[in-house]
């Protein structure tokens, strides 16, 4: 009984934490969905990317402490394996001459820019992003960009929005990179 009582406890925890998030994120995600609506419409999504690495392994790379010890193991995988990493580990890996095939990015904050800022002299990496991701981080990559498919949007476009593939969200950014 007592575990059966904790077990319920908790669930009805993390279901009031995750209605607090969604009515909290609500509105800065529909101002930046909308932001993101012209390079949503008229731009390519994931589409084409689908087997474009296919038999390739690949690699997520994540902010935080192992960042820095397993760099130089990611820079010499470089051109063997596609490198995925998030937005928080961009500036460190082109630091270190690591240039990952692909950035993944969703958080709705606007702070999220500054991953990008004052990386005008980088190779071309390619991003991928949530539409409900700050707009001002997806203007301020200077890269290729593609959106994945959002639920809200096709449901405001019905029928005339475009064709979009969706990616599985998960906890965390990482999660978003390795889908």
């Amino acid at each position: 009984y007592e575990q059966a009582r904790q077990d319920l406890k908790e669930f009805m925890q993390l279901g009031e934490r995750l209605i607090s998030t969604t009515v909290i994120l609500s509105t800065p995600s529909r101002e930046n969905s909308l932001m993101n609506l012209p390079r949503y419409l008229f731009e390519a999504g994931i589409n084409d990317l689908r087997d474009m690495f296919k038999g390739f392994p690949a690699v997520v790379a994540s902010a935080g402490p192992s960042l820095a010890a397993e760099i130089d193991v990611l820079a010499g995988l470089a051109g063997r394996a596609v490198i995925i990493c998030v937005s928080t580990a961009l500036k460190p890996l082109l630091k270190q001459g690591v240039v990952p095939d692909f950035v993944a990015l969703v958080d709705y904050h606007a702070l999220s820019a500054r991953y990008f800022k004052d990386l005008e002299d980088y190779p071309p990496v390619h991003l991928i992003a949530d539409p409900k991701a700050d707009y001002h981080a997806v203007e301020a990559h200077h890269g290729p960009k593609s959106l994945f498919a959002s639920p809200y949007l096709d449901i405001m476009l019905d029928e005339t929005g475009p064709d979009k593939t969706g990616l599985r969200l998960g906890a965390t950014v990482a999660h978003v990179a390795f889908y």
